[in-house]
């Protein structure tokens, strides 16, 4: 006959060994679970860059809000922007707040405007956006809308991809995706972390907020960008892009220059 006791001792390596089984089943489903979900967000991810480079015509207008910390010092700064674009080279982006600026192009010259110094510059028009990221203003880090419109920009910018929640941005079904911003992430000596999330509209997969965090040491910045009023392949008549600065503006001598600025 069985010992209670020996009982007992097969009873509890029992319920052990299924506790095990359990946790190790568990911890591969989660593994299984990840992996899907960064899959799902490159796939979409890989929509919205699709959807972009599908526009003959795009308009838009934004709030950017942006907040830094510089050791106990804090910043918060509100910018409003709109932006026109049609195939193959018609533009006009303006910014109001901080940094101010106007960007124009109908399609023969295109004309940077200043106005807190009420100066301008202008050349020659670009044969397409994609050129006129390239040569006249930046890398961006990061992923832009503006920067996908143009084609100019590489998905993989963004490492270790998740797909968030489903969420509602200026009253669109939206689904968010994060990722590290590959340029901006430091080494270990650097210890930079920076992250960017876009809500993307889950019909038309263009990007309605836009949100990067950076922190490094004591200081740190938030920047969102939400959009409103976005309009894909809109009829944008010739006049939206003929632009001309104020005519007390002074052109802006070579030496002087300002550096480009990000849209």
């Amino acid at each position: 006959m069985v010992s209670y006791r020996r009982c007992m001792l097969w009873s509890c390596r029992a319920a052990l060994a299924a506790i095990t089984i359990c946790t190790v089943s568990g911890l591969g489903c989660g593994r299984v679970h990840s992996a899907r979900k960064s899959r799902e967000a490159k796939e979409l991810l890989t929509k919205a860059a699709a959807a972009y480079a599908g526009l003959n015509s795009f308009s838009e207008e934004t709030t950017i809000r942006a907040r830094s910390i510089y050791s106990d010092q804090t910043v918060e700064k509100v910018t409003k922007t709109r932006f026109w674009f049609r195939e193959p080279n018609l533009f006009y982006y303006e910014k109001k707040g901080d940094q101010s600026l106007v960007w124009a192009c109908d399609g023969k010259r295109v004309i940077a405007y200043y106005p807190d110094s009420n100066m301008y510059r202008h050349g020659s028009a670009p044969p397409d956006l994609a050129e006129f990221f390239r040569t006249v203003l930046f890398d961006v880090d990061g992923l832009s809308e503006l920067a996908l419109l143009a084609g100019g920009q590489r998905e993989d910018v963004l490492t270790d991809l998740q797909l968030g929640d489903v969420e509602r941005v200026e009253g669109v079904r939206t689904r968010s995706i994060s990722g590290d911003i590959a340029s901006l992430t430091g080494s270990d000596e650097d210890e930079t972390e920076a992250r960017q999330t876009l809500w993307i509209d889950t019909k038309t997969h263009l990007i309605r907020r836009n949100r990067v965090v950076i922190q490094r040491h004591d200081e740190s910045m938030r920047w969102e960008e939400t959009m409103h009023r976005v309009e894909a392949n809109p009829d944008l008549p010739d006049e939206r892009f003929q632009w001309s600065p104020p005519p007390e503006a002074k052109p802006v001598p070579a030496a002087q220059t300002p550096p480009p600025q990000r849209p």
